[in-house]
């Protein structure tokens, strides 16, 4: 996906970024997508509070932790 487009759409670069990442690994821990980009795992969580804010990204609870997966 082109990141231009994410941009205009108002996302900053660490929302493109765990974006991105969600929609090629699909559902990821908040600990397993810090891995994955190299951002801190607070960082994350306000990037993904963001991101759910916009709807680009929702959660399920698995075994009691919550996965975030991008929404089409």
């Amino acid at each position: 996906m082109d990141k231009t487009i994410l941009k205009n759409l108002g996302l900053t670069d660490y929302e493109i970024e765990i974006f991105l990442t969600l929609i090629k690994n699909g559902p990821l821990s908040t600990y397993e997508i810090s891995k994955k980009t190299g951002l801190y795992r607070q960082a994350c969580y306000d990037v993904l509070n963001r991101l759910q804010e916009k709807a680009f990204v929702s959660f399920v609870l698995k075994n009691g932790k919550k996965v975030f997966q991008a929404i089409n």
